[in-house]
């Protein structure tokens, strides 16, 4: 079974916000911000150790503890803050990876393979074992597959009824 798509105005921009919101349910996000806060804190703390090595009778005493745990606090939800406005600046017109294959006009084919998907785009044609296939999450616009293969997200006219219930039984998931 062959299907195809042709990308529409909003297509980029529905895939990003999708594939995004997955992304932020996932702990990556929350670990990669929580690592550059570490690494923040870190600097600044060797920082303050070279400005009081060279001061006599002093003592390598940062600060209280609590004012230590209130700037990392601080300094994680401001990484944050920047990781939310860099992903609304890419929802407001898709993120260009996926502008690069979903512009308006582009046509995207699945072919439904005895063993797996192939997903060919302008870009790539790249063939997914349903044996690497572990979720499968149905959204408004959108199918996310994930597992073993990362996370692809694509239009949902890619997914009819019959080709959504033979990807169930080839890849022995269930959709959500």
């Amino acid at each position: 079974m062959v299907v195809r798509y042709t990308a529409g105005a909003q297509a980029a921009v529905r895939i990003t916000r999708d594939e995004l919101a997955l992304k932020w349910r996932r702990p990556e996000v929350w670990l990669i911000a929580a690592g550059v806060s570490a690494v923040i804190m870190a600097y600044r703390f060797v920082r303050y150790l070279i400005s009081q090595a060279g001061s006599p009778g002093r003592y390598y005493t940062w600060t209280s503890g609590f004012a230590v745990v209130v700037t990392a606090i601080a300094i994680y939800a401001g990484v944050l803050v920047i990781l939310v406005v860099l992903s609304l600046l890419e929802v407001r017109r898709g993120s260009p990876r996926v502008r690069r294959y979903a512009n308006p006009g582009a046509v995207l084919q699945i072919r439904y393979l005895s063993d797996g998907l192939e997903l060919t785009t302008a870009v790539e044609s790249v063939t997914y074992p349903y044996s690497q296939i572990k979720r499968i999450r149905i959204q408004e616009h959108t199918v996310a597959l994930s597992g073993e293969i990362g996370l692809r997200v694509l239009p949902c006219e890619l997914f009819p009824a019959d080709a959504l219930s033979f990807l169930e039984r080839s890849a022995a998931v269930r959709p959500r």
